[in-house]
């Protein structure tokens, strides 16, 4: 893990405690019947939408992870 900042770990952590092995058919199922956002959107939206994320990894601006519009909570 050398390779990467602290900064980078620090996302890593965080996404690594969303990590699931689930089917397709799982997830379409649940996706019908829970109201919470599947693992993957509570990934990838905040991180999409954090600076500091873009910055850790060099994203470039209007890439997917770091689109020019921000939705911004704070």
């Amino acid at each position: 893990m050398e390779q990467f900042s602290k900064e980078q770990l620090f996302f890593i952590a965080y996404a690594s405690t969303w990590c699931n092995d689930h089917s397709k058919e799982f997830l379409e199922a649940r996706l019908k019947d829970d109201s919470h956002a599947p693992a993957t959107s509570r990934v990838l939206v905040p991180l999409m939408n954090s600076d500091d994320f873009a910055k850790a990894y060099n994203c470039p601006q209007g890439s997917k992870m770091n689109p020019v519009n921000k939705c911004l909570l704070w």
